[in-house]
């Protein structure tokens, strides 16, 4: 990673669950713009969030978006376990879990990032 990206990508924390478990935390970019792009891709489309307020995960809005729509096991038993009831399916595909503060994206929650490591998530 480069100085400029290192720079560009000095945004908030990110958890980032695939549909297989297999989960990274990420720096998002600052810039707005750059950060609405950078969802997108990770998620696979346009996306809608859930959360309670202080944290927030975003799942693809309309699985059509998805060429092979999996289910995501984990971040759904992630977001049950913050409290989030499920709708029927649950999440599917990548889900990017972030805190949330008024308007602002924010780093994922400390809590959020200790009930991953209990799950076996990440170390």
């Amino acid at each position: 990673m480069t100085a400029a990206d290192a720079i560009n990508h000095a945004g908030p924390l990110a958890l980032v669950i695939q549909p297989d478990g297999s989960t990274t935390a990420e720096r998002l970019p600052v810039n707005p713009a750059a950060m609405l792009a950078a969802l997108r891709e990770a998620i696979g489309g346009h996306f809608e969030a859930i959360g309670n307020g202080r944290w927030c995960a975003y799942t693809i809005e309309d699985n059509r978006d998805l060429t092979n729509p999996q289910p995501n096991r984990a971040a759904n038993r992630l977001a049950e376990l913050l409290g989030w009831r499920t709708q029927p399916g649950g999440m599917l595909g990548a889900v990017v879990f972030l805190g949330h503060h008024g308007v602002d994206e924010t780093d994922v929650p400390e809590d959020v990032l200790e009930l991953a490591r209990v799950m076996g998530l990440i170390p």
